[in-house]
């Protein structure tokens, strides 16, 4: 007898050649699971941002909403204090010329504002806010849409659903996502000499492992 009679393996380009083809054939299922439980899952349709992000113009940090346009060429200016607004529901307020308002991180810009001073640059006194020299126009502020624009693909179908990914598609206000359908998988070990678990000279050990890591 020849090498040649001996059975051989299949290559492992063949065995992936063979995998392809049949995925290709049969392609799964979609299903919708929760946002939350779908870390690592594989998107199954686009995602399309049925929101813009972020929502509305807010502060980015701590500080002083003012208007650019109350601000002089060259030197500081006195602004005086006109309300607060923190993180949380919109007030609804308003600048008037020579008005600022404190404002908290993430919390939404008073109609008229445009610019924000950060508080560790701020001077108040006596109802009134001090701004300082060279302060650029829409500083510390996240404006509307900047980073997600309504109608936006913002992730495609076949990727791969990683937690910044679902951070993301949470931050949108998608509490469901269309995944595939994880795919069944089968171990098959073949040979005379394999037998059950279970007093012999060789057992089904590899087969065992390979399914109970899959």
């Amino acid at each position: 007898m020849s090498s040649d009679d001996f059975p051989t393996r299949l290559a492992l380009t063949e065995a992936l050649a063979i995998l392809r083809r049949v995925a290709s054939a049969r392609r799964l299922d979609s299903e919708r699971v929760a946002t939350s439980r779908a870390d690592g899952r594989v998107l199954a349709a686009d995602v399309v941002a049925p929101v813009a992000l972020p929502p509305f113009d807010n502060s980015a940090m701590d500080g002083f909403a003012l208007r650019h346009a109350d601000l002089p060429a060259q030197g500081g200016t006195v602004l005086r204090l006109a309300g607060e607004q923190f993180a949380g529901p919109d007030l609804g307020l308003e600048l008037a010329a020579g008005e600022c308002v404190r404002i908290t991180t993430g919390a939404p810009l008073p109609r008229g504002a445009d610019t924000v001073l950060i508080k560790e640059n701020a001077i108040v006194a006596d109802g009134t806010v001090t701004v300082p020299a060279g302060l650029a126009a829409g500083a510390n502020v996240r404006f509307r849409a900047e980073d997600v624009v309504e109608g936006d693909t913002v992730l495609r179908a076949g990727q791969v659903l990683t937690p910044a990914r679902i951070g993301l598609t949470a931050s949108l206000g998608i509490d469901r996502l269309p995944v595939v359908a994880r795919p069944t998988v089968a171990v098959f070990a073949s040979g005379d000499e394999l037998v059950e678990l279970r007093p012999a000279p060789w057992r089904r050990a590899r087969s065992t492992t390979a399914t109970a890591t899959s």
